[in-house]
């Protein structure tokens, strides 16, 4: 299989936040500046999935030469949860006594640049096309 190295030959020096949170009974992972969710039984199978959805994504953008395709932010009030977390957390990291609850964590993972393989490019078309 060949692989075609995108123009960007570094990781991007972008990071894309993370808010993850209880659903019922499994954890989900959100990716606020792409609106991908993944989801699992633990945290960390969560951040996984979506980290791997994030891949795909960054991937399938890149094949496709329309790097605009990888934003599409998460609706206003994520945002605002994501914040009103990572404030707590900062807090909590001042003051190991104020509690920020087990059910939601925020973070940051850098942009991933992956490789695109010219087996799946063939096999999208554009939709303009």
């Amino acid at each position: 299989m060949k692989v075609i190295s995108p123009k960007i030959s570094h990781p991007l020096r972008i990071n894309y936040n993370v808010l993850t949170y209880r659903e019922k009974s499994q954890w989900v992972a959100l990716a606020l500046e792409m609106d991908l969710r993944g989801y699992g039984d633990t945290q960390g199978d969560a951040i996984k999935e979506m980290m791997d959805l994030v891949r795909m994504q960054v991937s399938f953008a890149l094949s496709k030469n329309e790097p605009h395709m990888i934003w599409c932010p998460a609706e206003a009030h994520w945002f605002q949860l994501f914040a009103e977390v990572r404030s707590k957390k900062i807090t909590y990291q001042i003051n190991p006594a104020a509690r920020i609850g087990d059910d939601f964590d925020v973070g940051s993972f850098p942009m991933p640049i992956p490789p695109v393989s010219s087996k799946r490019m063939e096999r999208f078309s554009r939709a303009d096309a």
